[in-house]
C-alpha cells in the first residue's frame, strides 16, 4: 500500500522524532527540479496523514481516537502517534469504568430493593462491586 511513506512514519514514530510534515515539505520545495505548488504540497501532506491513519489503526490504535487526534495533530506523526494512543488508554478506562459503574448499578438496584423491604445490610450482597463502587455506594 506505501511502501516508502509507511516505512518512514513508523521510523519517526518509533524514534520519537519532532516533525512538521508541511513545514519539511516547503523547505524542500524549492530543491526539487520542478516547482512545487502550495496545493501539491496539502495534497502530500494530506496523502500522508492518511498513510499515518492506516499505520496507527493497523499498530491496534481504535479508528475514533486516530481520527480524532489527527484533525489537530496529523502534521507531526510521533506526537500523533502519542496522543492517539494516549487518547485510546483514556477511552478505554472511561468505558472500563462505565461497564464497572452499570455492572454496580446492578447489582445495587436489587439490594437497595431488599432495604427498603427492611430486610437488613448485611444480607446486601456486594461481592459483584469492585472496591471503588462499593464504598461509594455502600461505604463499606
Amino acid at each position: 500500500m506505501c511502501p516508502l511513506i509507511c516505512p518512514l512514519l513508523q521510523v519517526l514514530i518509533g524514534n520519537n522524532v519532532p516533525f512538521n510534515l508541511p513545514s519539511v515539505l516547503e523547505q524542500a520545495a524549492p530543491l526539487q527540479p520542478i516547482p512545487i505548488s502550495h496545493q501539491q504540497i496539502q495534497q502530500v501532506t494530506d496523502f500522508v496523514v492518511r498513510r499515518l491513519e492506516q499505520v496507527l489503526v493497523d499498530g491496534g490504535t481504535s479508528v475514533e481516537a486516530v481520527r480524532a487526534v489527527l484533525k489537530q495533530r496529523g502534521n507531526s506523526p510521533a506526537l500523533a502517534a502519542a496522543s492517539a494512543h494516549q487518547l485510546q488508554v483514556t477511552l478505554s478506562c472511561v468505558l472500563m469504568s462505565e461497564h464497572s459503574f452499570i455492572c454496580s448499578l446492578d447489582t445495587f438496584l436489587s439490594p437497595r430493593v431488599r432495604t427498603v423491604l427492611s430486610i437488613g445490610k448485611a444480607d446486601m450482597d456486594v461481592s459483584g462491586l469492585c472496591p471503588q463502587h462499593s464504598s461509594q455506594l455502600f461505604g463499606v
